[in-house]
């Protein structure tokens, strides 16, 4: 019985170490990341699944759909739709259910009989940390587990859901027989479904104007049930039937699918994406609250993803993150779950204490400083434990001084800033950054772009250090002359990864090669022998 189990840890384990080259850079992201100690409770268990949205399994608009601004229930619908179909979902349960019922005379020997309960129990394992806040088994986990304080949105389990209950349908496809029991029992549920479907319709009638979101949502839940039962009523006894039949029932759930997704995400022309020319060459920055207004007040609203398209002009123009992207547009906001710890807590010094210096020491356009450089040389280094802190003060001139890590050196002099002395970015790719410096005295080459490992540099092509200044951005110690500095991104965690993943994927190759063969081995015995398989799978009804 531990031998499944054993194959499955093996492929678990065998597929995380293939997916090693994004794994380890992720894991390094969120070392250093703003969640790095866990997320707040309150933050964290945001979006999270609730328990009459349970029904939406069966029919993802019974509460209205935010594509036609219909939706009226709290949550967000973009978070917690896991819609995969009327037929897919109820064969996932008759799966369950049949094996249950029949599992001392299904084939032990097949590995999809003997997946049934695994998936099973994915799916419910997803579905309990998927209501999140209103889960206690989640909270408790959450509160007491490490890593489960790491994530956000615990929604998201659905995705696990969505795929298990996909599996389970994919074995009830395997386990479905023509059977005359199947078929009575299937007629008597078209019964039930269509009782369904007359409540909600006498419900939408009685409703003035047929507006209630619920009935008519009752009213095409039975009618979903009632195309179920009716694949199920009439599936033909005779094989040659059974062709047109399984047509028919594939189109009904693309339809289907087709339909729960219609709505969901909302076009624009594709003009819309046509770049601009940017505001400007220099950084923007717009406040947290203001942002919040407009991405979620005014364009992005919940419950009616139509406001977006009927306001798309205004949003195009507004300069959110990460529309900026498409202009070329320098804008120190981004709209990312995971960002440097030290860019988090800038902006939030930002967002509390919009000071004109420390525009200047992010290099973000103000109206008295609209084109701030984002390198540029200062002769004083200061040691500091907390920088920000430090940073709030308002004397504090960010083109004079600079504070660095506790383990950096320090310098004090007069300002090296005149006619011979500039930093200067002659280059630069995503991955790469080239600026030409010329100080007259020892100085330091602050770069307001973000700190983070794998960021290494070279002075004249000579390895120097990085180190992080004014708590969210770089620093090198330049000696007097002029230099050429080059930065380069070369983090080590990708390279581990890819090792790992470039190992993993031999090994698989080599395992399947091994099956492979074995196989050949195997069937060739089999031959010799005379001897034959067991049928994998019994005919048992699936009703």
């Amino acid at each position: 019985a531990l031998i499944p189990l054993i194959l499955i840890g093996g492929a678990v384990l065998l597929g995380t170490a293939i997916a090693a080259i994004q794994l380890v850079p992720t894991a390094e992201l969120q070392r250093q990341s703003q969640r790095s100690a866990g997320a707040a409770e309150s933050f964290a268990l945001n979006f999270s699944y609730e328990w009459p949205a349970l029904v939406t399994q069966f029919n993802p608009f019974f509460f209205g759909n935010p594509g036609d601004g219909t939706y009226q229930i709290g949550g967000e619908y973009f978070e917690t739709a896991s819609y995969i179909g009327i037929l897919p979902c109820v064969l996932a349960l008759l799966t369950i259910g049949h094996f249950v019922r029949f599992r001392r005379r299904l084939d032990p020997v097949s590995t999809a009989i003997q997946l049934i309960p695994f998936w099973a129990l994915v799916t419910g394992i997803a579905f309990v940390f998927a209501f999140g806040r209103n889960s206690p088994i989640f909270v408790f986990l959450f509160r007491h587990v490490p890593t489960f304080n790491l994530f956000q949105a615990p929604a998201r389990w659905l995705l696990l859901a969505t795929f298990s209950m996909s599996a389970l349908a994919g074995v009830g496809v395997s386990l479905w027989r023509p059977d005359r029991r199947s078929i009575a029992r299937g007629r008597l549920a078209l019964v039930g479904a269509l009782t369904i479907a007359g409540i909600g319709l006498v419900a939408v009638i009685a409703i003035k104007g047929g507006s209630g979101v619920i009935p008519r949502s009752l009213l095409v839940l039975g009618l979903q049930l009632a195309a179920v039962a009716i694949a199920f009523a009439w599936q033909p006894l005779q094989p040659t039937h059974w062709r047109r039949w399984a047509i028919g029932v594939l189109l009904f759930v693309a339809v289907d699918l087709w339909w729960a997704n219609a709505l969901s995400n909302p076009t624009v022309p594709a003009s819309f994406y046509d770049p601009r020319p940017p505001q400007s060459m220099a950084r923007t920055f717009i406040p947290d609250a203001t942002l919040n207004t407009l991405e979620f007040d005014r364009f992005l609203l919940f419950k009616d993803y139509r406001v977006a398209v009927t306001r798309q002009s205004d949003y195009r123009a507004a300069g959110l993150p990460d529309m900026n992207l498409l202009d070329r547009q320098p804008s120190f906001n981004t709209f990312e779950p995971l960002r440097p710890d030290g860019i988090e807590r800038f902006t939030a010094l930002l967002n509390s204490n919009p000071a004109p210096n420390l525009f200047a020491a992010a290099a973000i356009s103000t109206p008295a400083n609209p084109s701030p450089p984002r390198a540029w040389l200062v002769p004083n280094i200061i040691r500091a434990a907390d920088p920000f802190h430090d940073m709030a003060d308002p004397t504090w001139q960010p083109y004079q001084s600079a504070f660095v890590e506790t383990d950096s050196p320090t310098l004090t002099g007069s300002s090296p800033l005149n006619d011979k002395n500039a930093a200067h970015i002659d280059s630069e790719t995503p991955l790469s950054l080239e600026i030409s410096v010329n100080a007259t005295a020892t100085a330091a080459l602050i770069v307001a772009d973000a700190w983070y490992p794998g960021w290494v540099a070279t002075i004249d092509d000579t390895p120097t250090l990085i180190y992080r200044a004014n708590g969210a951005f770089r620093a090198v110690i330049i000696p007097a002359g002029q230099h050429r500095v080059i930065m380069r991104y070369q983090p080590d965690s990708v390279r581990i990864g890819a090792l790992i993943s470039g190992l993993a994927l031999a090994i698989w190759l080599v395992l399947c090669a091994v099956l492979v063969f074995s196989r050949r081995i195997a069937s060739h015995f089999v031959m010799i022998s005379g001897r034959g398989r067991p049928p994998s799978l019994q005919k048992t009804p699936f009703l």
